[in-house]
C-alpha cells in the first residue's frame, strides 16, 4: 500500500493552515474555511470543499479499493469501522460474524 495520505496533502496546500490529523478531516475543513474567512458560498470554499472531497474519495480508494464486487474491501472496511465486532441473529452463509 502506498504511504501517500490525500488528506494531510490538501491541508498542505494551505501552508498558513497548522492541520491537526488527530482531529477529524471534517472538523479540520470546518477550522480552515474559519481560517481564510470563506463565507458559505465563497467561490474559493467551494473549490476547496471539491478538492477536499476529492482527497477524502482518494484516501478512501486507496485504503479500501474500489472493487465493490469482490468481499475482500467489505471486510476491510467493517474491521476498520469496528461492525466486525458486532454479532448479527442471521448472516449469510459464508460471511464473516458480524460483517456482511
Amino acid at each position: 500500500m502506498s504511504s501517500t495520505n490525500h488528506i494531510t496533502d490538501f491541508f498542505a496546500e494551505y501552508s498558513d493552515f497548522n492541520y491537526d490529523p488527530a482531529e477529524t478531516a471534517h472538523s479540520e475543513f470546518r477550522r480552515l474555511c474559519r481560517s481564510m474567512g470563506w463565507k458559505r458560498d465563497d467561490p474559493e470554499k467551494v473549490e476547496a470543499y471539491t478538492d477536499f472531497q476529492n482527497a477524502i474519495v482518494m484516501q478512501f480508494n486507496e485504503r479500501f479499493g474500489t472493487d465493490a464486487d469482490t468481499i475482500e474491501p467489505w471486510q476491510k472496511l467493517c474491521r476498520r469501522s469496528e461492525a466486525g465486532n458486532r454479532t448479527c441473529s442471521r448472516r449469510p452463509e459464508g460471511s464473516e460474524r458480524g460483517c456482511i
